[in-house]
């Protein structure tokens, strides 16, 4: 019927240059690449993202192989020790950039300092498929005038964090610059709390989610939306009729290089209270359709943090754009938090028409899961 690849983990990938495309060995160009590659990567198919290959032309054969999420992995970079000075006159500045699976956070920067502690602020939120999803803290030094330097790595499987308790997990960071074997090792003290999804809202606090310190704003559910594609009769109507006349009675077609090529893509936000909220994932889904009977799911998952069940809104902006022509808006799909179901189930969504009158469809699957 249907499978999906993906990394539960996102991938650490080692970058050099040789010959003629040495100079890109160059620290500014380097880094840029890499953080590039990295994020991509991350972005198309480290979990909840995947390839989608599709074996039958069943628009909710994909939403049926999806493997729900199992809860939240609240995760903290507590302190830090013995950090390098790589600050010409004065300590460095570090942050941490913190990585489960596709999403990543960063806390804020302790400046002038060897051994920081980050403040209480600091519990970050990812939501996981598997309780020992692999938590990654990239430790930098913030610079105001060039490019941050990387002050070391280090990894830890959640559940081995989450089982340390409030003490925390300590761990060495690698490719520490300026160490030596005689030096005290630099490391990081890790913090980790799991709280599972519940069917329905809960009546109050979990003992988890009230160890978290109250300077941390309260997670209410995370609402899941699955976007598989728009229906075919969708995009035959949508300002492409040499598609459509292209095809013969029996749906089969003449040379697919014959067929005009429609790319579309997504902006996704929340809205609680009024207020617009960009969505973590912040790359497009992109669509290319040269031949209907090529039907190719977009198979995007995203995660909308909710802190407000009564108010919260989904939005999603599908827009086209033919080859060679400028973007327009096909749509716009309205969903009430306080609307969506415990489970998923997979639905076609008919969109606020925007271009020409035309009522697109979308194939999406969305459900909201309640932090117990």
């Amino acid at each position: 019927s249907a499978m999906s690849i993906c990394f539960l983990d996102a991938p650490h990938l080692e970058m050099s240059f040789t010959d003629l495309a040495m100079f890109a060995n160059t620290r500014w160009i380097k880094t840029f690449l890499q953080s590039f590659i990295d994020e991509q990567i991350r972005l198309v198919m480290v979990s909840p993202n995947s390839i989608p290959v599709p074996l039958l032309m069943e628009e909710d054969l994909i939403c049926r192989g999806y493997e729900p999420p199992l809860g939240v992995l609240y995760v903290r970079a507590d302190q830090a020790e013995n950090l390098p000075k790589l600050d010409v006159g004065s300590e460095s500045d570090p942050y941490a950039l913190i990585t489960v699976g596709s999403s990543e956070k960063r806390s804020s920067t302790v400046d002038n300092n060897p051994n920081p502690v980050w403040p209480e602020k600091d519990w970050f939120e990812f939501v996981v498929s598997s309780r020992d999803q692999t938590i990654r803290v990239y430790l930098w030094d913030e610079d105001t005038m060039q490019l941050d330097d990387l002050i070391g790595v280090c990894s830890a499987g959640g559940l081995a964090v989450v089982e340390k308790g409030d003490q925390g997990l300590w761990v060495n960071l690698t490719k520490v610059p300026l160490k030596t074997e005689a030096d005290p090792p630099a490391r990081v003290k890790l913090m980790a709390k799991f709280v599972p999804f519940v069917g329905s809202a809960p009546d109050g606090e979990s003992a988890v989610l009230a160890s978290i310190p109250a300077v941390v704003p309260r997670l209410k559910a995370v609402v899941t939306v699955i976007i598989l594609s728009l229906s075919k009769e969708s995009v035959v109507s949508l300002g492409v009729p040499s598609l459509a006349e292209a095809f013969a009675a029996d749906g089969t077609s003449t040379e697919a290089s014959d067929f005009p090529k429609l790319r579309v893509r997504g902006q996704f936000r929340l809205t609680e209270a009024g207020v617009k909220k960009p969505l973590e994932i912040k790359a497009p889904f992109v669509e290319r359709m040269q031949n209907l009977n090529s039907w190719v799911p977009w198979s995007q998952v995203m995660h909308f943090m909710v802190r407000d069940l009564a108010s919260g809104e989904v939005e999603v902006d599908i827009i086209s754009r033919k080859e060679s022509e400028k973007e327009a808006k096909i749509g716009t799909l309205r969903v009430p938090v306080a609307e969506l179901a415990a489970e998923p189930k997979m639905k076609k969504h008919v969109l606020e028409p925007t271009v020409d009158g035309v009522c697109a469809e979308l194939f999406a699957s969305m459900s909201v899961r309640y932090v117990g």
